[in-house]
């Protein structure tokens, strides 16, 4: 839970900004850090967004990675299709969207 309100506190103050800012160009924007809510639509953008960093930072890879005496233990990928297809579609969605009302 800790590392869940970290991550949406510095998203909060400095990733969104970063992401989503109001100057800048394609690669790095800067602007509107620590936004306020007096804007509907950039703070549900806001949450939506806060989520992907949130569970991004609770997701821990080396659950169950070793063994106990420090060897790594090999894990079997459930479905490659499946995740490659997740792959596409959030990357192809992160990327198109904007922090301005449509």
């Amino acid at each position: 839970m800790a590392d869940f309100m970290l991550a949406t506190l510095l998203f909060w103050v400095v990733g969104f900004g970063l992401m989503f800012g109001a100057e800048g160009n394609s690669w790095l924007t800067w602007g509107d850090f620590c936004i306020g809510v007096n804007n509907s639509w950039r703070s549900a953008f806001f949450v939506f967004q806060a989520m992907f960093v949130g569970a991004s930072a609770t997701i821990d890879p080396c659950i169950g990675k070793f063994y106990k005496d420090g060897n790594p233990q090999t894990i079997q990928p459930s479905n490659h299709t499946l995740a490659i297809a997740g792959a596409l579609i959030l990357f192809s969605a992160g990327s198109s969207s904007t922090a301005d009302q449509p």
